[in-house]
């Protein structure tokens, strides 16, 4: 059975402040629920939305204490480097708008700034995350469905837990969005070819992989050699 993960963060995408959330699921029940908590460094280099930071403050983010106690990204990039839930075909990965949560996580994983050009963007994002679905591009072919992640939840009457905002709660939230869309819209079977790999917002959203099978094959043995060897 497979393993489901959902991720979702309670920043617009800046390196370093980041609640991130893993739900592990198989089957839409059972879920367990951990969130993480990164360094808090983007005040000092990157530029932000001060009204964000003020939304997720109210939320209940404590920036200082991120900043203070935050697990090392890089080290946390190597851990999840380790996992098993990278690079693997039948892990998958649920999400809401998430362009910049993905580019997050591309730009922790390779250590390095992200492609200028879109299509590199997916052909990495691709082997890393081989199998995603974001929810809001979901709902594109979800007739009357309309608004943030919250506005859906109300539409489709599911019970939120927790608080607003807090990465926990918006990823068991997306999850279960998606598992009640998925019956309601989708006869309980997403096509693929249709939805996975697309992000909202950016372009066509997925790379072609029926033209890149042999290379990414190559690259994905290059990345877990280099990661054989971390575990040695």
């Amino acid at each position: 059975m497979c393993c489901i993960l959902f991720i979702c963060s309670s920043t617009d995408g800046h390196l370093g402040c980041r609640h991130l959330l893993a739900v592990l699921n198989s089957g839409a029940v059972n879920m367990d629920v951990q969130e993480l908590r990164n360094e808090c460094l983007f005040f000092r280099e990157d530029m932000y939305s001060q009204d964000s930071i003020d939304l997720l403050a109210n939320s209940g983010l404590q920036f200082q204490k991120h900043e203070e106690e935050g697990i090392d990204t890089l080290h946390f990039a190597e851990l999840l480097m380790t996992s098993g839930v990278v690079l693997c075909d039948n892990v998958k990965w649920l999400s809401f708008h998430s362009g910049y949560d993905f580019g997050y996580m591309v730009k922790l994983l390779t250590d390095s700034r992200l492609p200028e050009e879109e299509h590199e963007f997916f052909h990495i994002l691709n082997l890393f995350f081989p199998s995603i679905y974001d929810v809001k591009y979901l709902m594109k072919s979800c007739k009357n469905l309309k608004g943030g992640l919250q506005e859906v939840a109300d539409q489709l009457d599911l019970q939120r837990i927790g608080r607003q905002h807090q990465a926990g709660s918006d990823s068991l939230l997306t999850g279960m969005a998606f598992f009640r869309m998925k019956e309601l819209f989708f006869e309980d079977s997403i096509d693929d070819a249709k939805y996975c790999g697309r992000l909202y917002g950016l372009g066509t959203g997925v790379a072609q992989k029926q033209n890149e099978d042999v290379d990414s094959a190559q690259e994905k043995m290059s990345i877990l050699a280099i990661i054989n060897n971390m575990q040695q």
